[in-house]
């Protein structure tokens, strides 16, 4: 007598080859049922083993996939290739690839290809939340009035690094973004200090002058470094806050202590254009570089839809 019941070891897999070749062979010497009353399952379990042992052995006793041999509804191979390929050149998300490439298929399955080629990174998880400010300024500033200006560190970036150093790439790139329209102004140098900061806010706002602004309603944050004059108690005749409010009459406006995220705007192009353009480029000298980098600005500026601004282009705001 068998001491299980057939039903009760289907579950344990390690035994269910040597139950279920024990019971056809039961059920070929002594019939179908027999054998479904010996291992306490149906006939109809007990033909269906047998007959898979008929027609291919021991092997017929393995456990079949029950997934589906056809779906109708599955997205065709050259539309997945296509997918993955944009997404290796871009780094693009699933909505903003379907709306950059004007994709047929939705952002949920263009999700489902990312996951089935492995192409999405781990979001590192962030102990604070970023303060959504977007609706305040707004109603607050004008386009082209209100600026937050950083340095990002590019000596850090592996697929940069190595033409950085033999091509004698800048090192340091310096970035003004409009808070409203989100268009940005760039800058590179060797060095982060004061001194390049100065010539740096002096051409932009020289840019804006000629261009009709009224400087006096433009405002530049930056965070608290020395390049900005953020370790200074006393006013002096010189440096990056004498260059803004003495000179061009404008204001400079630097951020509270330990509040990173009051700079997001311009934190958030330095995230995109690593991960769009620094991850992705190869360069054949600094012409070639500076030739690139100015498409990419071009690029962001004129033709790149914001989904935070109704995936509008920057040049479509001001």
């Amino acid at each position: 007598m068998c001491p299980y019941k057939y039903n009760d070891l289907i579950g344990m897999k390690s035994q269910m080859f040597d139950l279920r070749l024990r019971m056809v062979l039961h059920a070929k010497s002594n019939g179908i049922k027999p054998a479904a009353r010996l291992f306490m399952t149906t006939p109809r379990s007990v033909r269906k083993w047998l007959r898979r042992y008929n027609e291919s052995g021991k092997n017929g006793l393995k456990d079949v996939s029950r997934r589906p041999q056809n779906s109708p509804n599955a997205i065709p191979e050259e539309n997945r290739e296509l997918i993955k390929k944009l997404r290796d050149k871009t780094h693009f998300g699933a909505s903003r690839l379907k709306v950059e490439f004007n994709l047929s298929h939705s952002a949920r399955t263009i999700n489902k290809v990312f996951h089935k080629y492995d192409l999405i990174k781990k979001r590192k998880r962030k102990h604070h939340k970023k303060n959504d400010l977007r609706q305040e300024k707004a109603r607050k500033y004008q386009p082209l009035q209100y600026y937050q200006l950083d340095v990002k560190y590019l000596n850090d970036i592996p697929q940069y690094y190595r033409y950085m150093v033999e091509l004698s790439l800048p090192r340091f790139e310096y970035t003004i973004r409009d808070v409203i329209t989100g268009s940005v102004f760039l800058g590179y140098s060797q060095s982060c200090n004061m001194t390049y900061s100065c010539l740096f806010i002096s051409k932009f706002l020289n840019h804006l002058k000629d261009s009709g602004m009224d400087l006096s309603q433009v405002i530049i944050q930056t965070d608290n470094g020395s390049e900005f004059s953020g370790t200074e108690e006393k006013e002096r005749d010189r440096g990056f806050k004498h260059m803004v409010e003495k000179i061009f009459k404008s204001r400079h406006r630097p951020i509270p202590p330990g509040c990173p995220n009051a700079n997001a705007d311009v934190e958030t192009f330095h995230k995109l254009v690593e991960n769009e353009f620094f991850d992705l480029e190869n360069f054949a000298s600094r012409e070639d570089f500076f030739g690139k980098i100015s498409t990419y600005q071009s690029y962001f500026n004129y033709l790149r839809r914001n989904s935070y601004k109704g995936y509008k282009a920057p040049a479509e705001l001001e």
